[in-house]
């Protein structure tokens, strides 16, 4: 499978203006008993481990996403939408993962 990234056009203005850069990761949420759901979550800025990412270019920004998250994905595409109001403004992942 072959991932699409899509982001809204509000999305890509405010990354633009805010680096260029997207990292997004695989985040398993913790629970008081053993495991939790699996999420996506969105950081501005590169990876720490350039290594365990591949980079998407979209329209001139950088997207970093773990290898094989296509895996965990429910549909082979990304969606990335900007939510929030004034400085409290980010990207989120839009869709969500398949646990199983």
């Amino acid at each position: 499978m072959s991932l699409h990234v899509q982001l809204e056009d509000k999305a890509k203005t405010w990354l633009a203006a805010k680096g260029k850069t997207l990292t997004v990761q695989l985040l398993k949420a913790r629970g008081c008993c053993g495991g939790g759901p699996m999420e996506l979550t969105a950081h501005l800025g590169e990876p720490d481990d350039l290594q365990r990412f591949k980079e998407i270019q979209v329209d001139g920004l950088r997207i970093f996403v773990p290898y094989h998250i296509e895996q965990f994905l429910k549909k082979d595409t990304l969606d990335l939408k900007l939510w929030g109001i004034g400085p409290f403004k980010s990207i989120i992942v839009a869709n969500g993962v398949d646990l199983f």
